[in-house]
């Protein structure tokens, strides 16, 4: 099981080019007791896209295969971080310049393809109640 305060060891393992995004999260969030672990992954998400968009995607099987194990194999707070954190966040379509949140479906195991579709199901049913 991942546990909370070690989420981010494996994804920085996977991809040491995240190591400066995540220090300046630490730096930011350094007076708080509980650090903010979904403004992380929203960091994640754009280091990602931004690679993404630089076609530089060979850490991305490490990395999903990280995703995979925070959505399988963790407590509540982690599956949330990794869903509605950066799932979501890889999924919103206004994070993309040169890309799209369906480029990174290659990558994503059974896991965060289900909450990918969780995700885009809500949307989905935001926006029909908005146009109602």
């Amino acid at each position: 099981m991942t546990p909370r305060p070690d989420m981010f060891a494996a994804i920085l393992k996977a991809d040491p080019t995240f190591d400066p995004v995540w220090q300046a999260f630490r730096n930011r969030w350094s007076a708080e007791a509980d650090l903010p672990m979904h403004v992380a992954a929203t960091a994640l998400a754009r280091h990602l896209i931004a690679k993404l968009a630089a076609k530089d995607t060979a850490a991305f099987p490490a990395i999903f295969a990280v995703v995979e194990q925070w959505l399988a194999h963790s407590d509540r707070y982690v599956r949330r971080v990794a869903d509605i954190g950066l799932i979501e966040d890889l999924q919103n379509a206004r994070l993309h310049k040169e890309t799209n949140p369906d480029d990174f479906q290659p990558w994503l195991g059974p896991k965060a393809k289900a909450a990918r579709s969780r995700v885009g199901a809500s949307w989905l049913e935001l926006d029909a109640k908005d146009a109602s």
